[in-house]
């Protein structure tokens, strides 16, 4: 995974990670965006690109791009991941 410094888990980082697949010319297949509670949640959006041979199969859609930013508290910092097919990690 690569980290891209630090975001505020706002729409400005939502416009980012949809960047990322853009640029990666991955189709969104779906996204989990935390509610007003749970603003310091995690974020996480999931894609699809021909132009990866690997993926994952969930549910009838396929998956091999994950963007996911995590708010760390303790240090004040916004960490945002790219993995392929998915973050299977915490984050």
């Amino acid at each position: 995974y690569e980290t891209y410094g630090t975001i505020e888990l706002t729409e400005q980082g939502e416009n980012l990670a949809k960047k990322i697949l853009e640029e990666l010319e991955a189709e969104t297949v779906f996204q989990y965006k935390p509610t007003e509670e749970e603003k310091d949640s995690a974020y996480s959006i999931y894609g699809y690109t021909k132009e990866m041979d690997e993926h994952l199969v969930i549910g009838n859609d396929k998956i091999n791009v994950n963007v996911v930013y995590s708010y760390n508290e303790e240090e004040n910092v916004t960490t945002m991941h790219v993995a392929s097919p998915i973050a299977n990690y915490d984050y």
